[in-house]
């Protein structure tokens, strides 16, 4: 270990009187420890840099941490009744020297000397976590999507207070010390994220539990809502009515909704995706650069509380708060439109028999591009969003069934224009031939279309194989002794493969 070595001179009658001596290492130096979780270098007098990034819990003395900042590694900072003159400042990149103590496993310098090196230093991105241990210890971390196990420990007394917290898989201990904003604020409720540095309080060896951390303001803690916020508890449906000129009834107003995770997110570095209730009614939900603390996943069943907005005709909830209720809820099935409107917004769509206008139209380059795309009456136009796996793809081939959430970009009232189709994946892109092409010379048929109970297909020759899938490309179940049972089925639409002969045909049916 390299070592400095600082000497103070007395020149008394010639004599040099040498007084003190000190060890420079790096912080993670100085939080090394043994299977204990014992620190190696306890009762050192040490001399270590880094970086500011909490205020002082501790006024009249010191209690802040300092990170590496070239490391994922903290220690703290305490002196009891003294700051040495420094005033503790998120940003501050520091000297200190002191001897290397321990408080309750919590790895800390006493320090004798605290030198400011520069100010006003970035501070790297709290590193997101789901459990504590020796490695947040001294770190600023984050939490996310997480709620108050009991809002009842939020008291709000003695020099802090202690509360957990879980986001359903882990739960943590969060403390509020009473020399930061937080302290006297009434309880968060609902889900937020949270930053802070950790800590930890373990009375007994060995040193590796009583993990806590602690949010440094009221900043920390997003979004941080609290009973006084009320939200009208509604349905979609009622969320997306809207007047005569397609602004909604109520925009601007505190809403709770609760529906079904459809698509990706469209906005990785917030929030944008599709809420749908059990009749396929759909709204937006987009937030610019929060995701809230959730992440997407199409079937999370959620409860989202937020403001009701619009944008280009689009009406949207931009969340203050997203709670999971179930994960794995089945899909809706796509209807079957032919017509982009009000009704299609933001719900899950289906069109078929498409065929380019002009394929050179798909970039395929990584951007996000429209392709205008016909049924032989009507044209729409497909929005291939650059966070698709799609914006890569090569031009798929067409005539195809398109699925997608409704869309739409209308930069003046009355809102009734500029409907899109956003596909979510490359599945929701269905390449077909018309059964009649296929199967014409086979005479394939299959009965009743729309169909309640039993399905019949026949054709001149063996049916080789029939099998049945969504419209998202999921398999369903398998035909036998030419008929298929959908009594059990969800009504909606799914395709039937066929396969005469080594060809495969593909055509559409609707379960009532």
């Amino acid at each position: 270990m390299k070592k400095h070595v600082l000497f103070t001179f007395l020149f008394l009658t010639g004599m040099v009187t040498f007084l003190s001596a000190q060890t420079a290492v790096t912080i993670a130096q100085a939080r090394a420890a043994n299977a204990d979780g014992e620190l190696d270098l306890i009762g050192t007098t040490v001399s270590t840099s880094g970086l500011v990034v909490s205020p002082n819990f501790r006024p009249g003395g010191l209690t802040f941490t300092l990170i590496d900042q070239g490391a994922q590694i903290g220690i703290g900072i305490f002196l009891v009744d003294s700051d040495l003159g420094y005033t503790p400042t998120i940003g501050d990149s520091i000297m200190v020297t002191g001897e290397v103590t321990q408080f309750r496993g919590l790895g800390q310098i006493e320090p004798s000397t605290i030198t400011v090196i520069t100010s006003g230093n970035a501070i790297p991105d709290p590193l997101v976590v789901t459990a504590q241990g020796e490695n947040t210890e001294s770190y600023l971390i984050r939490f996310e999507n997480v709620s108050l196990v009991d809002p009842g420990q939020w008291s709000n007394g003695g020099s802090g207070f202690n509360v957990d917290i879980t986001d359903g898989s882990f739960t943590t201990t969060m403390r509020i010390d009473g020399d930061v904003d937080i302290f006297g604020m009434e309880a968060p409720v609902g889900n937020f994220s949270v930053n802070g540095v950790g800590g930890q309080f373990d009375q007994d060896a060995p040193l590796t539990g009583g993990y806590q951390f602690f949010p440094r303001s009221a900043t920390d803690i997003f979004p941080y809502n609290t009973d006084e916020t009320e939200y009208l508890i509604t349905s979609i449906v009622n969320a997306r009515a809207a007047d005569g000129d397609g602004i909604a009834d109520l925009l601007g107003q505190k809403l709770e909704l609760t529906g079904v995770a459809h698509g990706i997110n469209f906005r990785p570095s917030g929030l944008q995706f599709s809420l749908i209730d059990a009749n396929n009614n759909g709204v937006g939900v987009f937030s610019f650069s929060e995701n809230v603390g959730y992440t997407v996943i199409e079937g999370d069943a959620l409860k989202i509380q937020g403001t009701l907005d619009q944008f280009n005709g689009l009406t949207q909830i931009v969340p203050d708060n997203i709670t999971i209720i179930a994960s794995g809820n089945p899909l809706s099935q796509p209807e079957e439109v032919t017509v982009l409107d009000e009704n299609s917004e933001s719900s899950l769509v289906a069109i078929t028999a498409l065929d380019y206008i002009d394929a050179s139209q798909w970039l395929g380059d990584g951007t996000s591009f429209n392709v205008d795309v016909t049924d032989g009456t009507n044209t729409y136009l497909v929005r291939i969003d650059a966070d698709t796996e799609l914006s890569t793809a090569s031009t798929p081939s067409l005539p195809a069934t398109i699925i997608g959430l409704g869309g739409q970009f209308d930069d003046e009232a009355p809102f009734f224009d500029g409907y899109q189709l956003l596909p979510r994946y490359a599945a929701d892109i269905i390449s077909t031939v018309p059964t009649e092409e296929l199967f014409g010379a086979y005479n394939f048929t299959i009965y009743p279309n729309p169909a309640i109970d039993l399905l019949y297909y026949q054709a001149d020759e063996d049916v080789d194989r029939l099998e049945l899938y969504t419209t998202d490309g999921k398999f369903v179940k398998r035909g036998y002794e030419n008929k298929v049972d959908v009594s059990d089925l969800a009504p909606g639409i799914y395709l039937i493969y066929a396969e005469i002969n080594a060809e495969l045909g593909v055509t559409r049916i609707t379960k009532l």
